[in-house]
Formats: C-alpha cells, sequence, structure tokens
C-alpha cells in the first residue's frame, strides 16, 4: 500500500512540476530543461538513505505550445536504463 502511495503522490508532484515548466517556458534562456523526479528519505547517520528515481526527461522549451514537436521524452525509457 505505501508503495502505490508514493507513486500516486509523485505523480501528482509530477503534474504539477510539468504545469509550472510549461507555464515558465518564456522564462528558460536555454534550449532544454532536464527534469529528474524521484522520492529521497533521508536517514540518520549510519544508515542508508533510500532513492527512488521516478522519471528522468528532456523538455525541449524551445517547442512552440501545438507544435508537432515531441516536446518532452523520457530518457528512462532508453536502453540505458533498461534491466539486463
Amino acid at each position: 500500500m505505501a508503495q502505490i502511495n508514493k507513486k500516486v503522490t509523485y505523480g501528482e508532484i509530477h503534474k504539477h512540476i510539468k504545469l509550472l515548466v510549461d507555464m515558465a517556458k518564456g522564462e528558460f534562456h536555454c534550449k532544454r530543461v532536464f527534469l529528474l523526479g524521484g522520492i529521497i528519505i533521508n536517514t540518520s547517520p549510519g544508515y542508508n538513505d533510500a532513492v527512488e528515481i521516478y522519471n528522468f526527461e528532456v523538455v525541449d522549451v524551445g517547442a512552440t505550445a501545438g507544435s508537432d514537436e515531441d516536446e518532452s521524452h523520457s530518457i528512462m525509457h532508453s536502453e540505458v536504463f533498461k534491466n539486463p
């Protein structure tokens, strides 16, 4: 159940981040924005922190709204991140 709640919570946060990036596209003075999203749980000294990466994506901030260009693509679906 906790795993499902983490993914639902992350999904909602990710939607808001994407909306903010889309709203601020004119403010960026670059071609691309890289979004790395996940959950990090910091623990006490002597224990390992928990890190789960859910998304690593490149957003083309130069693309215009409604264009046929793919404005973002997830690197997590590339060959590098596939399990052997």
